[in-house]
């Protein structure tokens, strides 16, 4: 066990999940801060989520993009003491599933290859030295799509939260702006 810590925030959309996770690094870190950051700007809107997500860091923390590779970065940055925030675990999974949309008829492949990836990520966060702060969507309590790649996505997300959320030291809920936690120790470090 490393001497690190993992965090994981859980919300729906715009429910302040990403500022909760700053708030806790700025709080709660150690070292500097690294901000993994996973959205693709596939068009102005989001080209426009993205910056105004930049604009609401503080300018001395370092920001990997890392929309396909983002498990691979975070064994590589967990490796020394400082704080990452992982901005969204959701949105890596969902561009990890149009990546390989045309393996689509073997869904459960696809569901094996992405718990794989993501039970060795969360190896070596649990290994390091590290303070991780991980993002994700709650999808439990939205409606089942009735598109193939929507319920892919929703059962591959769900079962990841259920594993990191049995894993983590910390796990907080937001709903409206208001983060409930849901694990761990009130404890002060």
């Amino acid at each position: 066990m490393g001497t690190g810590k993992f965090t994981l925030v859980l919300g729906g959309i715009r429910s302040g999940k990403s500022n909760f996770a700053q708030e806790l690094a700025v709080k709660n870190g150690m070292g500097p801060t690294v901000y993994l950051a996973t959205a693709i700007p596939t068009d102005g809107e989001m080209g426009r989520r993205i910056r105004n997500h930049r604009e609401s860091r503080p300018s001395h923390w370092r920001t990997v993009e890392a929309p396909y590779g983002a498990d691979k970065e975070m064994v590589n940055l967990c490796k020394k003491r400082r704080t990452i925030i992982w901005d969204c675990v959701g949105l890596f999974i969902s561009n990890l599933l149009i990546a390989m949309e045309d393996d689509k008829e073997d869904p459960d492949s696809i569901k094996k290859e992405i718990m794989g990836r993501m039970k060795y990520t969360l190896s070596k966060i649990m290994e390091s030295p590290a303070e991780v702060i991980a993002v994700s969507n709650e999808v439990g309590m939205s409606l089942v799509s009735p598109y193939p790649l929507g319920r892919i996505y929703t059962d591959i997300i769900g079962r990841v939260n259920q594993f990191l959320a049995m894993e983590a030291h910390e796990v907080y809920y937001l709903a409206a702006g208001i983060p409930i936690k849901i694990k761990g120790s009130d404890k002060a470090r």
